[in-house]
């Protein structure tokens, strides 16, 4: 059952406060350890800084299968672990994964609309066995931060709820992205030199899934949240 967005998340969500939304994404550190993993403490290290700086610096850019394995185990430690799908990318091959990625990434910065590019990226990445799009997305955003990760922490609280069979398609990832830039969109209207992308909104939502705040600061965040009335018994 997919997770529902808690109160936080929904107050952090209807926010037009830059220093709410930043007060949030700094706290992403503390969320991850708060999931008392160890080892997603330094997958997410390598995730976040090692991972996109070893994409940016090939050329062409492409993703390993090494580099594969580690975002599936990420993404799996993360959220909801999966060790079925850890297995099926572990078996590919890695000159399969290279060219696929190659592939992908390229998309990723072609000729198409923003919506065609992710699109065709996506497309792409889920041809190997074991990669969904939320996976795909994974990938996608260690490349490109306008690209979000698909976490069922933030679609709970960014989107409405759909059918089962759509939890994980392309055209909710499309969706998801569409609805995360508009948001960063908007925050840097506000803010200095575009600070605000997708993927940031996405950390930020995640961590207010988690974040254990003090009585007082809780009930300042969701003061302002206008919740459904109790109907009155007949």
């Amino acid at each position: 059952m997919p997770p529902i967005a808690t109160m936080l998340q929904i107050s952090l969500w209807r926010s037009k406060s830059i220093e709410e939304w930043k007060i949030m994404l700094e706290k992403y550190p503390e969320a991850v350890a708060g999931k008392k993993k160890p080892k997603l403490l330094d997958l997410d290290t390598w995730y976040c800084s090692v991972f996109p700086t070893s994409l940016a610096s090939r050329s062409p850019p492409h993703v390993t299968h090494e580099e594969l394995v580690k975002t599936m185990d990420w993404k799996l430690t993360r959220g909801k672990f999966r060790p079925r799908l850890l297995d099926f990318v572990k078996a590919l091959s890695p000159e399969v994964v290279r060219e696929t990625s190659k592939r992908a990434l390229r998309a990723s910065q072609g000729d198409a609309t923003g919506e065609g590019r992710v699109k065709a990226a996506v497309a792409a990445l889920t041809e190997l066995k074991g990669v969904g799009p939320a996976t795909a997305s994974a990938v996608l955003a260690a490349w490109d931060p306008s690209c979000p990760f698909m976490s069922d922490e933030s679609l709970a609280a960014a989107l409405p709820p759909c059918k089962p069979a759509e939890a994980y398609s392309l055209r909710r990832y499309l969706l998801f992205t569409s609805t995360l830039r508009t948001k960063a969109d908007q925050l840097n209207e506000d803010s200095d030199e575009g600070f605000w992308t997708a993927s940031k909104i996405e950390r930020a939502l995640w961590t207010a899934a988690f974040i254990t705040l003090s009585p007082e600061k809780r009930k300042s965040e969701t003061d302002s949240i206008d919740l459904p009335k109790k109907k009155k018994k007949q």
